[in-house]
C-alpha cells in the first residue's frame, strides 16, 4: 500500500512531485470538510469562495503536472 500511494505522488523518473502532493492535500481537504458538513449536527458549511480556491488550485497543481508531463515527452522525441 505503501509502495502504491508513494507512486502516486511520484513522476516517472520516481521523484516525488510537490505539485501533486499538494493537489492530492487540497482534494483530501475538500472531501473532509464535505463529510465534516453533512454528518454533523450543526450546520457547519464552508464559504464557497474557499472552497472554489482549494478546487482551482487543486485543479491548476494536476494540470501544471500534466502539462509538465507533455513538454517532457515533446523534448524527448525530439
Amino acid at each position: 500500500m505503501k509502495k502504491f500511494l508513494i507512486a502516486m505522488i511520484s513522476d516517472d523518473n520516481g521523484i516525488i512531485s510537490s505539485k501533486r502532493v499538494l493537489g492530492t492535500i487540497c482534494v483530501l481537504s475538500l472531501v473532509i470538510c464535505l463529510f465534516i458538513s453533512v454528518f454533523s449536527n450543526r450546520s457547519i458549511t464552508p464559504s464557497s469562495d474557499l472552497v472554489y480556491s482549494v478546487a482551482g488550485f487543486a485543479l491548476a497543481a494536476f494540470g501544471l503536472t500534466t502539462l509538465d508531463k507533455m513538454i517532457k515527452k515533446k523534448v524527448q522525441e525530439e
